[in-house]
């Protein structure tokens, strides 16, 4: 069809992307080498988005911590009272959705019926059903959520984690909310939060896989066609700082465990603002510093190892955001005082950070990225972080191959700087028997 702009989202895909009349961005990226469609659509709008300029009102309107995770739960309620995940299953697809701090994302896969399913997931979404019955109804579903979590401790690392080291930024709250906060929420809440943010210019739908292209194309220009939605205004959020300097203490919580679980969590305050040309390029930056400190190929790993500091390995990652940025490491140990001063003495050291380390590590994660990059379920979600961002895929694969070794001295030197003021740790005790 006529109109929709070619770019290259892959060395190897093109996708097809419009904006919509009506603001809402479309990336459609057909690929017959598969045998399914996925397909996401997806609203900026997560747990972090919490105070902001309600359009109806025009002004500001803060909403009880855990609503974009409760709106997602209820955007399942149709006003006819149809079922949506039996519509689903009824063409042949599966659906699911989730809840982030950034987004929410409702999703489907199928390898039928891919017009069918889309106008399901658009109509779905599109039409809201809230009432004062099933609202109330809805909170004792999460509160049961909230406290399943209790039972991962991992989870709860994460939690306590954040929590300590971003008391005054919304991050710093589970992302389903607390029983308190949720037992707060009204239908108002949820009428004014999707008012807000899922009006369609905040939106975006992106399919990858095998599908028809102009099938699609037609069935999304003609959906939308027929639903009316006013001009909206720019978001418009209420700024949050939160430079806390949570210092390096052991937050201790006991748990019914036969091992013990630490969390190490690093606040980056990010000390030179700018220096990299996008928060998502640093964060590729210090996820290859993670790998060539803690990664199975680092000779730390092997020390942690035969040491007997580590039960089963390393989890480490690092999440850099406009608002917020930090490293997560979590590790299983029955030595958690051991695992903490090799933790801080691996950074410290740095003797892994060499050159030769760097390009190993760095050929690892182009390897990992050109993997999910043929793997149509990663690349939808993938497009789904990345397209309001102006980027692609293949800009994260240009901008690896990019990063020099001396970028990475640079940014390991800035965190070791930091580590005396920014560094936390979370101890989880077990039950062991000494």
């Amino acid at each position: 069809m006529n109109n929709w702009k070619k770019i290259p989202i892959t060395s190897t895909q093109i996708g097809y992307m419009k904006t919509l009349e009506n603001g809402m961005q479309v990336c459609l990226i057909p690929n017959t080498d598969f045998h399914e469609a996925h397909a996401s659509f997806t609203t900026r709008y997560g747990s972090i988005h919490r105070r902001f300029m309600y359009p109806k009102t025009g002004a500001f309107y803060t909403a009880p911590d855990g609503v974009a995770h409760f709106l997602e739960h209820k955007m399942f309620d149709q006003p006819d009272g149809s079922d949506v995940f039996l519509a689903f299953s009824q063409i042949g697809a599966s659906a699911n959705a989730y809840t982030s701090h950034e987004q929410t994302a409702y999703i489907f896969s199928t390898n039928t019926n891919t017009a069918e399913a889309t106008k399901v997931l658009l109509d779905y979404v599109q039409s809201p059903q809230f009432t004062d019955e099933t609202v109330e109804k809805e909170k004792g579903i999460i509160e049961q959520e909230i406290q399943m979590y209790e039972d991962q401790f991992s989870w709860i690392g994460y939690r306590c984690a954040l929590g300590h080291s971003y008391p005054n930024h919304p991050v710093g709250v589970d992302i389903a909310g607390t029983v308190e906060s949720i037992y707060a929420i009204t239908k108002e809440d949820l009428y004014a939060c999707y008012e807000t943010f899922y009006h369609p210019s905040n939106m975006q739908f992106i399919m990858s896989g095998n599908f028809d292209l102009e099938t699609i194309q037609k069935t999304i220009i003609e959906n939308q066609a027929l639903k009316a939605y006013q001009k909206q205004t720019d978001i418009v959020m209420e700024d949050v700082e939160d430079q806390t300097i949570p210092g390096i203490k052991a937050l201790k919580k006991q748990i019914d465990a036969q091992t013990n679980y630490v969390s190490a969590i690093f606040k980056d305050i990010r000390v030179v603002k700018d220096r990299f040309k996008h928060h998502i390029y640093e964060e590729m930056v210090v996820d290859i510093i993670l790998d060539m400190l803690f990664s199975n190929i680092s000779p730390y790993y092997d020390q942690f190892v035969d040491e007997h500091i580590v039960d089963t390995g390393i989890s480490c990652y690092a999440t850099y955001e406009k608002e917020y940025a930090f490293l997560l490491t979590q590790v299983k140990t029955k030595d958690p005082n051991g695992f903490i001063e090799k933790y801080k003495q691996c950074w410290y050291e740095g003797a892994t950070i060499t050159r030769d380390q760097f390009d190993c590590v760095r050929k690892l994660h182009i390897g990992s990225q050109i993997q999910g990059q043929n793997n149509m379920s990663y690349l939808t979600q993938e497009m789904g972080r990345l397209l309001h961002e102006q980027l692609t895929p293949k800009d994260l694969l240009e901008w690896l191959q990019l990063i020099t070794f001396e970028e990475i001295e640079l940014k390991y030197q800035e965190i070791v700087s930091q580590l005396d003021s920014y560094l936390s740790f979370v101890l989880l005790e077990g039950n062991i028997v000494k």
